[in-house]
């Protein structure tokens, strides 16, 4: 029977998806503020723009899935983005509960000391509001404490490579669906400066992190839900997990 007995924890990460996405709304202040509530150290969230340039954590491409409001994030003001209700829908407690700004994000960060993983969206709506997009989070993210570590990922190699040349300091990850992992794998990892691969669980193998690990690079697998596949994964050699379960991951693993 698979278990973590073997695992070293210490070299393992817990990366809370979205927050604490199963305790409260997914991207709101109350499941960014729970990761900490739950000793866990990582968060893992999303950035995109509003019509009128601010940027908001929100994943999806339009607020209709986490709002009871609707409509596209490029087409919406912050006005309009700030009004919509992002926490009834999970739950009564959580009325009230917004989208919130990177602005506010940063503070909550700084507040808990956490360490976060910002994914770059991919689908703006074009390549002005991508460089607005990128020219901001770069400028904000110099607010960040120093004691907390930053992951930036994207699907998004191009979106990557300007935001590297900004701030080359910046670890960065890009991201492959199951089907995207093929032969110029690490070319495209290359091209974007990022030393970190973030695949897709499904259908990865253990020949196939082996060989991204002899490769020199970080490995941080999406979205793992389950705490034997999870094990599974550290012991083929795996840096880490996108998880919406962090809190049921055993203290040490959440510790890291």
């Amino acid at each position: 029977m698979l278990n973590n007995n073997n695992i070293d924890a210490t070299t393992k990460r817990i990366f809370a998806h979205r927050g604490m996405s199963q305790l409260a709304p997914e991207n709101t202040l109350a499941a960014f503020h729970k990761v900490k509530e739950s000793g866990v150290h990582w968060l893992e969230t999303d950035l995109d723009l509003t019509a009128d340039g601010h940027i908001v954590i929100l994943h999806d491409e339009s607020i209709d899935r986490t709002t009871d409001k609707k409509g596209a994030i490029h087409e919406l003001t912050l006005v309009e983005v700030e009004s919509a209700d992002a926490g009834s829908w999970f739950g009564p407690e959580f009325t009230g509960q917004r989208i919130p700004t990177l602005t506010q994000l940063i503070d909550l960060i700084n507040a808990d000391g956490l360490n976060v993983n910002f994914e770059l969206k991919p689908y703006l709506g074009g390549d002005e509001r991508a460089a607005k997009l990128i020219d901001g989070f770069a400028a904000e993210l110099k607010r960040v404490s120093p004691t907390s570590q930053v992951i930036v990922s994207s699907f998004n190699a191009s979106m990557l490579k300007q935001f590297k040349a900004l701030s080359p300091e910046t670890p960065t990850a890009i991201l492959f669906k199951r089907n995207q992992l093929n032969e110029n794998w690490a070319a495209v990892a290359d091209a974007t400066g990022s030393k970190i691969i973030h695949p897709d669980v499904r259908g990865l193998t253990q020949e196939r992190v082996r060989k991204l690990k002899q490769a020199g690079y970080q490995l941080n697998v999406w979205t793992v839900n389950n705490l034997r596949t999870a094990y599974q994964l550290f012991n083929w050699g795996v840096d880490g997990v996108f998880t919406d379960i962090s809190h049921r991951f055993p203290e040490a693993f959440r510790a890291q």
